[in-house]
């Protein structure tokens, strides 16, 4: 243990009982797993190239998918769909690409499952980008379970734009709604992008949704991530990101694309950005229902950024928080976020780097359980000494039926030069009972900061054209940390 991370105070830890639990997505299905949850800590990819996990889900059977971007197949960049076991063992990866432009590449950002109206998951949404030319077009791929695509589909770019997509949130009634951001390669300023389709492929509709009239657009606003949430009865989708180094939530009708709020946060430091955002439902009258968004603040991201907004108004309360009392962090940023076991408070995942320091420098994913409301400290904050989170991957969290998480990251297999896919199983508590892997608490403190205000916006329709890629099967490289057994989570 780096003795500089040592809490000086007591960790809150809260171990919370088993409930039924649904994806970030409001109101998704459920999947059951076994009792006895395997935890496990491994690391995939091809040693002497590169992969960068982008998002991971827990599937049927105790099983999950993880999407990465992989150099290490071909001339250019791949989509890489990875099914591990249940005990985090490699079952399947294939990659996804167009084998009649191989030099083109093609990236993934989020996958999604999908589920027919039997409540039988019989495929994935996968959402991101390929290049064309020197720009980017957002796609949408829908595959199979083993990774064999049904169809796709690509929005041309708008004229001297480059587009691609950061979000993928499948809807009650089956549709997908796919989130890109669009940045005008003219100007530098940023608008973004949301779709629906059928879960057939079928357009329903399509918007670019822009900065409005009222004063300069300044850098835009740039489109992070996304979810599903309600305002009122509602169903809606909330984009959140930066714009003007600050962050913003705007809310739609999921139904029809009309954009019902935009607003603007700030926390009143150099800069600040919305990296994730999740729905509550609400729970009592001392709990609102309530949108939170997770990011950083600070020009070297040395703050977890955190508002919680009314999903009426976005009237908001805002908090940054640092690792705690003795450490010394470059970065303490949350990418990426959830609602935990009981639906009540979130699940945070993100990067932390210390100083380099006697005791060693630290670079790690850590994850916490957050309350939206009451004391908004963490119930536990943990990371992660096996992983080391680099380039352009990002964290993913996602919480399990039988117990816990799955937390997606970036590591090294030995001798590896560049990052490689990374994937945590952990329990309710953050712990992965692995030996070699291990796991360190941290104690975070919290300041209340941060100002509001309502933005103008306006928006576009654009149509969606269809296309191929092909999938190949390969097989990584694995190392994982020993595993531990906890039963009866």
């Amino acid at each position: 243990m780096n003795p500089s991370i040592i809490p000086t105070v007591k960790t809150l830890i809260n171990r919370i009982p088993s409930l039924n639990w649904c994806f970030l997505l409001f109101g998704a299905l459920f999947f059951a797993t076994s009792a006895s949850a395997q935890l496990f800590e491994t690391t995939l990819g091809i040693a002497a190239t590169q992969e960068e996990a982008q998002d991971s889900k827990p599937i049927n059977g105790g099983k999950y998918i993880v999407l990465a971007n992989t150099q290490s197949f071909g001339p250019a960049n791949m989509i890489s769909l990875t099914r591990l076991n249940a005990t985090g063992g490699q079952e399947m990866t294939v990659t996804l690409n167009d084998q009649n432009a191989p030099n083109v590449p093609y990236f993934g950002t989020a996958i999604e499952l999908d589920i027919n109206a039997a409540s039988v998951h019989t495929g994935y949404f996968i959402s991101g980008y390929r290049k064309n030319g020197n720009a980017h077009q957002i796609i949408l791929i829908r595959t199979d379970l083993n990774g064999n695509m049904t169809w796709l589909k690509v929005l041309p770019p708008a004229i001297s734009h480059d587009e691609r997509s950061v979000s993928v949130e499948r809807q009650s009634n089956g549709d997908v709604t796919v989130v890109g951001n669009a940045r005008n390669t003219s100007n530098g300023v940023n608008s973004f992008v949301v779709a629906r389709f059928s879960s057939a492929g079928a357009q329903i509709y399509s918007f670019r949704y822009n900065a409005g009239t009222s004063g300069s657009p300044g850098t835009g606003f740039e489109a992070l991530e996304a979810c599903n949430g309600f305002r009122a009865n509602i169903p809606v989708v909330a984009v959140t990101g930066r714009t003007n180094n600050h962050t913003f939530l705007s809310v739609i009708n999921a139904a029809n694309g009309t954009e019902l709020w935009r607003r603007v946060y700030n926390s009143g430091m150099q800069q600040d950005q919305g990296t994730d955002v999740v729905y509550k439902a609400a729970n009592g009258a001392a709990e609102p229902a309530a949108f939170m968004i997770v990011g950083f603040a600070g020009a070297q991201h040395t703050s977890m950024w955190v508002v919680r907004a009314d999903p009426a108004t976005g009237i908001s309360n805002s908090k940054i928080y640092t690792p705690g009392p003795g450490v010394s962090a470059i970065v303490f940023a949350a990418t990426a976020v959830t609602l935990d076991a009981t639906g009540t408070k979130a699940a945070i995942a993100g990067r932390f780097t210390t100083q380099p320091m006697p005791a060693g420098f630290t670079n790690a994913a850590f994850a916490m359980v957050l309350p939206f409301y009451g004391t908004e400290l963490p119930d536990w904050t943990r990371y992660y000494e096996g992983s080391d989170p680099a380039g352009v991957g990002k964290e993913s969290i996602s919480r399990i039926t039988s117990g816990g998480y799955l937390i997606g990251c970036s590591a090294k297999l030995s001798g590896a030069p560049a990052s490689d896919i990374h994937a945590i199983r952990v329990n309710f508590n953050g712990e992965t009972g692995s030996q070699g892997c291990e796991t360190e608490k941290l104690t975070p403190a919290k300041t209340t900061v941060g100002t509001s205000q309502v933005t103008s916006f306006a928006k576009t329709a654009a149509a969606w054209t269809n296309y191929i890629v092909t999938r190949k099967v390969f097989t990584y490289k694995q190392e994982s940390c020993s595993m531990g057994l906890t039963s009866g989570n």
